[in-house]
């Protein structure tokens, strides 16, 4: 993004109601969009059947994306394209809750983000999991793959009670190559850094899978 363009409130509003197989963005370069300011860049609360693709969600006050109490969410793709870009944000790239369920997220970049110069990071967690289930981060293949680097807080964070969560195939905490750590987590360098944590002592997370991840 060449300018931070902020609005007064979030960039996409889906609030609960008959709102389902809406499609945010595509694959052709003309077809994302770039989300930045505002309070949360994209905030669905209890909808179903969203496919949020190629879009570049950068510099929100709050939450790249907010998914509260909603149901069967992809977050990006496997084909080329239909990855997000979620950086600089002043919270979590990704916030899943309310009871929120069949979440897949796939092909993302979720690191710092360049705008007008400034190269700014997501301030709390890359991906944030509470209350909720049913959730994929990446499928276990190079495309569907996120790369999940440099966030102030941990890569993925999980609190209070989560079931069914697996993270497949990611790169968390190293750069697009895998072969390099790149800092972030909850400590400041490379070398000393908590890529995933389910760590809340008042919360449980039942059937979770960390598998085939690079993890820097």
């Amino acid at each position: 993004l060449a300018a931070l363009l902020a609005n007064g409130g979030d960039g996409i509003f889906f609030d609960s109601g008959s709102i389902s197989n809406v499609l945010i963005g595509g694959v052709a370069a003309s077809e994302g969009n770039e989300i930045s300011g505002g309070n949360d860049g994209i905030d669905l609360r209890a909808v179903t059947n969203i496919r949020i693709r190629g879009n570049t969600i950068a510099r929100a006050a709050a939450r790249g994306i907010w998914i509260a109490g909603s149901t069967t969410i992809t977050i990006g793709g496997t084909a080329a394209g239909e990855g997000n870009s979620i950086g600089g944000n002043g919270a979590d790239g990704i916030f899943l809750g309310g009871n929120a369920s069949g979440i897949t997220i796939l092909g993302n970049l979720i690191q710092p983000i360049t705008i007008a110069g400034a190269t700014v990071a997501n301030a709390d967690p890359g991906i944030w999991i509470e209350r909720t289930a049913n959730v994929n981060i990446g499928d276990g293949t190079a495309a569907g793959r996120n790369l999940i680097s440099g966030n102030r807080g941990r890569g993925v964070q999980g609190s209070t009670v989560n079931s069914n969560i697996t993270v497949n195939g990611n790169f968390i905490g190293t750069d697009a190559s895998g072969n390099a750590a790149v800092a972030g987590g909850q400590n400041a360098d490379a070398f000393r850094q908590d890529a995933i944590a389910f760590d809340d002592p008042a919360g449980s997370t039942t059937s979770l899978a960390i598998l085939n991840n690079v993890i820097g």
